[in-house]
């Protein structure tokens, strides 16, 4: 997967297309547009595996079908890789995905897209700040002089696969999960780590980043995927996190899988099962 992914190819790729900068930084996003049948919409697909993004994660995404299955139904991809957690917290990324979308809207007419009814989409930590960036939207500015800051972020579905979604209660571990899972809670929480930190600010830190969270009302239709007996994102983390957007409101589903896995080998249905749901969402 991470070398040579297996891939239907049904997309031209354009790759490193620059969407933002910070500290001198290029932030990079790859386009996949469908050779046929393109439906003039598009997904923001977060890349990002245990919080870090490079292009070997972008290659294992593309090995899971999900690019390959959003093609097919006629979706131009935008891969935006969010920046890793050695360099950036995760409301540094939230900030870094509401750019992305900023820019591909501000540019939209260059990829043939209308980007009125974005979907957004993520597996496991890209998962985790797509559902941070589409429960807090940030409006565009019309006065505002460059033109991508009159864009606003919000997005009109999100498709997850195994996302976390509670840090507070990660399978009952309070904290510490990251010393049993080995991720990197606390770069995401503060970029120098939790040393100099109290308790009460951890655990408000903590409470940010958690998509269970951060629900109001008002949000776009969920649809997440998740094994039962995932070893690395506990299944609790789906369940809870739809009964709790069902609970304000918000139209949330969960595709159960059941058995191991993160992914699980036949993980491409499920790829195709989200791409038939983002076109009833936002193309029929």
């Amino acid at each position: 997967l991470r070398t040579r992914p297996r891939s239907a190819g049904n997309f031209q790729h354009h790759c490193n297309q620059v969407y933002a900068e910070t500290h001198g930084i290029g932030l990079v996003m790859d386009v996949f547009v469908p050779l046929e049948g393109g439906n003039g919409r598009a997904i923001v697909d977060v890349i990002s595996g245990a919080w870090h993004a490079d292009r070997a994660r972008l290659n294992e995404h593309l090995g899971l079908g999900a690019i390959d299955a959003f093609c097919a139904a006629g979706f131009t991809v935008f891969a935006v890789a969010p920046g890793s957690a050695n360099l950036f917290s995760a409301t540094q990324m939230v900030t870094h995905v509401q750019a992305a979308i900023r820019h591909i809207r501000s540019t939209a007419s260059a990829w043939n897209v209308d980007t009125e009814n974005l979907g957004l989409s993520g597996v496991s930590a890209g998962g985790h700040i797509a559902a941070l960036t589409a429960l807090q939207p940030d409006a565009g500015d019309a006065k505002a002089r460059l033109p991508w800051y009159q864009q606003g972020t919000d997005v009109a579905a999100v498709g997850l696969f195994f996302p976390p979604s509670d840090f507070l209660d990660y399978g009952g571990a309070r904290f510490d999960f990251h010393r049993q899972s080995e991720l990197p809670i606390n770069r995401l929480l503060f970029a120098e780590g939790l040393a100099t930190q109290s308790e009460e600010t951890i655990e408000q830190a903590t409470r940010a980043i958690s998509p269970r969270h951060c629900i109001t009302t008002g949000h776009p239709p969920f649809w997440i995927a998740h094994a039962t007996e995932d070893a690395i994102v506990p299944f609790s983390q789906s369940e809870g996190f739809v009964a709790a957007l069902e609970a304000a409101g918000v139209e949330a589903m969960l595709h159960r899988h059941d058995g191991p896995g993160h992914p699980w080998p036949e993980i491409a249905q499920e790829c195709t099962l989200l791409a038939h749901w983002f076109r009833e969402e936002l193309v029929l």
